[in-house]
């Protein structure tokens, strides 16, 4: 499983998906990586959800942007000995891979929230990368569904049965969270986001709530159901600290109100979020069919 004792495989798979797309070699290799590591996930005894950012890119296929971040939660409150098997899990996990942990002193078995980070040194320029895993006990991860996992790579062999038999994490199945939660997680994350004055790296939500809700349905049994889930996940994030939008006393409406006027996450969108974007769309753009629209068929009257 190793991929850098095995690169000189890889790097011909990764050459093809270059030449088939013209994505970035180093972000087919990283999206690699985290394929890997998800299959891995999806085969232990535990409960593990796939969601965020990246689930929309490599399990529903709706976004078009490159992924960062690998998030992972659970779907209930685990034990104290979930907890301590999880962090035994992805450190050694990582140790398979070939990726090497650089905050092991900050994590904590006991926590709700620990964010692993791994680096790498690739074969492709040289340089030292980041790989991100962030696995939270926060929320149950709720409501899921079997979803099929793929890469870029494993897109552009979908057709070789032989080598998705012998690589199994260039397409497999795994829990993922619905796109409906997702939606609400994002909503709620942009609100906190403008109370806690905190833009960078974050616009990248605009883009993906943008995205997400064409997908939603909006008829009268599909606003009731997504009422309920709304409430669902106000509730369970009041459990979490430094999620503030989701306290009583705050009209999420207002909050997307004060994003729209004060552009508030304009500049971090144009520096960062835009060389993640694999299609063109402005910020203007990405407001008008996202959160402006949220606003206006009164999903958080």
């Amino acid at each position: 499983m190793n991929y850098f004792e095995n690169y000189e495989d890889w790097s011909k798979l990764i050459e093809y998906t270059f030449v088939k797309t013209g994505f970035d070699k180093t972000y087919i290799e990283r999206d690699l990586l985290q394929s890997m590591f998800l299959y891995e996930l999806s085969i232990l005894d535990l409960p593990y959800v796939f969601k965020g950012g990246t689930c929309l890119s490599k399990a529903f296929h709706v976004i078009n942007r490159y992924s960062e971040d690998i998030d992972v939660g659970f779907t209930k409150r685990p034990t104290i000995g979930e907890r301590k098997k999880t962090k035994r899990n992805i450190l050694n996990l990582g140790e398979k891979l070939g990726l090497t942990i650089v905050n092991f002193d900050n994590l904590r078995s006991r926590r709700d929230f620990n964010r692993y980070h791994f680096t790498y040194n690739s074969p492709i320029d040289n340089e030292e990368h980041d790989l991100f895993l962030e696995m939270s006990f926060i929320q149950e991860t709720e409501p899921s569904l079997k979803k099929n996992i793929s890469s870029f790579i494993g897109e552009q062999v979908s057709d070789n049965k032989e080598l998705i038999n012998k690589f199994p994490y260039l397409n497999f199945e795994m829990l993922c969270q619905t796109l409906e939660r997702t939606f609400l997680d994002k909503l709620f994350a942009i609100s906190d986001c403008l109370l806690k004055n905190k833009t960078e790296r974050n616009s990248r939500h605009i883009y993906d709530i943008a995205k997400l809700f064409p997908l939603m349905d909006f008829s009268e049994e599909g606003m009731k159901e997504l009422k309920i889930l709304r409430d669902r996940v106000r509730e369970s994030r009041k459990e979490a600290n430094n999620q503030y939008s989701c306290q009583n006393q705050y009209d999420i409406n207002e909050l997307l109100n004060s994003i729209i006027k004060t552009k508030f996450f304009e500049n971090d969108y144009l520096n960062q979020s835009n060389k993640l974007l694999l299609e063109d769309m402005t910020y203007d753009e990405a407001i008008e069919k996202g959160i402006k629209k949220v606003i206006e068929i009164g999903l958080f009257n």
